[in-house]
């Protein structure tokens, strides 16, 4: 009698990717999306009208998201609404639960009201970056922090997960890294707020380290260059 294989057993045999090294299916990956950022880059940069440019921009990260993220994860641009009825400035990109968030309204520009209860993240998205540019995309983020739930999302009791966390994403900034990081740090200390987007649980062996400083913008991103993070220096990837 002939043994048959177990579905497991053909999905791996089958499969070319078994033999490809997971470090290289990551920098490929990474490559495909440096590459889809260079090509929007290059869009934006033909285009002299700084709006046209903005706008660029904005759809090419929006598409960039769907193509990678799992479908369970909406993307939006649009609006938060609290519980209460407080509403945010209009926002470049919403990450959404796609599954069990209701779009309260749609125009026909596909611009989206949604509960900020089921935003994951909220990400203000620059073709370029100055001091200027990052304080209007700072006030712009700031008006979801003013209607942040600030309620605690974690299945990990070791760390709290303060959804939706706030980022900026930049296509070019003439500044160092160092520079970033320094009006990165500045510009956060304007905006004090009492709770992180993640951080250690006071179960976890790490909460003894925390500085106990709390920054509303977690992160900005340089293409191709590197990101700022929370409570680091400029870290570059």
């Amino acid at each position: 009698m002939r043994s048959r294989k177990s579905s497991r057993q053909l999905t791996a045999a089958d499969d070319e990717s078994a033999n490809f090294p997971p470090t290289e299916v990551v920098r490929e990956i990474n490559r495909l999306l440096n590459a889809r950022l260079a090509h929007g880059r290059a869009q934006r940069k033909a285009i002299q009208h700084n709006l046209e440019a903005g706008q660029i921009a904005e759809n090419v990260f929006r598409q960039v998201l769907r193509q990678t993220l799992p479908f369970r994860f909406g993307v939006a641009k649009g609006k938060l609404v609290s519980a209460e009825g407080n509403m945010s400035r209009h926002l470049d990109v919403i990450v959404y639960d796609a599954l069990n968030c209701p779009a309260l309204f749609i125009d026909e520009n596909d611009n989206q009201i949604l509960p900020v209860e089921g935003a994951y993240a909220v990400i203000e998205v620059k073709s370029t970056t100055s001091k200027s540019v990052l304080e209007e995309a700072f006030e712009e983020l700031a008006s979801v922090d003013k209607i942040h739930p600030g309620v605690v999302c974690s299945t990990n009791e070791l760390v709290d997960y303060v959804p939706p966390i706030l980022k900026i994403f930049s296509f070019e900034d003439s500044r160092s890294l160092d520079a970033i990081h320094e009006n990165f740090v500045e510009l956060n200390q304007r905006y004090p707020r009492k709770f992180s987007a993640s951080a250690y649980s006071k179960k976890s062996p790490g909460s003894k380290d925390m500085t106990g400083e709390h920054y509303m913008v977690s992160s900005i991103t340089i293409a191709e260059r590197g990101t700022v993070y929370h409570m680091l220096a400029a870290c570059r990837t």
